[in-house]
């Protein structure tokens, strides 16, 4: 897996127990990253539900 940096913008994919693909967060912003963990922020971003709704 690639090394993300602070500042890099990611979109996350949200997934259900089943492994389907439950929303999509269009953008976040990387704010620390190391081996242990990834902290990410994201503000007034798009959010894509499974079935098509967006808020």
């Amino acid at each position: 897996m690639r090394k993300v940096k602070v500042g890099e913008n990611l979109t996350i994919y949200c997934y259900k127990h089943d492994g389907t693909i439950n929303s999509i967060s269009e953008e976040a912003v990387v704010l620390e990253s190391n081996d242990d963990m990834l902290v990410c922020a994201n503000k007034r971003t798009k959010i894509r539900e499974c079935d098509g709704r967006e808020f």
